[in-house]
């Protein structure tokens, strides 16, 4: 009877174990999510961006931890109303809150607002 006590705490301890770390693992899709959000604000016409694919996104993780870089590109009208491509690179990191916090490095190789 021990040994069935100590097995299904084992189990129950290792369950909780993978809860956990489900509910806090680091997902770099989740962070191109987070960068495509915070991108519209530098875009003429947010609501025309066609974003590329999530498998052609440049991504790098740092080991160990919920900070992802990004790279890639999107095209969206401009003021007169032509599609024009932006590219964006951005560092995302996650915060105790859950929430990705996105950081735009530059967009078309230049500092964003400028």
């Amino acid at each position: 009877m021990r040994q069935w006590i100590i097995a299904a705490v084992g189990c129950v301890t290792l369950a909780g174990g993978g809860w956990y770390f489900l509910q806090n693992s680091c997902s770099e899709k989740s962070a191109y999510e987070a960068v495509k959000m915070e991108m519209a604000q530098y875009l003429t016409a947010p609501s025309t961006a066609i974003y590329q694919p999530w498998d052609r996104v440049a991504t790098n993780a740092v080991p160990n931890s919920c900070v992802f870089s990004l790279s890639g590109y999107l095209e969206s009208q401009n003021g007169f109303g032509a599609m024009v491509k932006t590219t964006f690179r951005a560092h995302v990191l996650k915060s105790q809150s859950g929430d990705y916090a996105p950081l735009i490095l530059d967009v078309n190789g230049r500092l964003p607002g400028i």
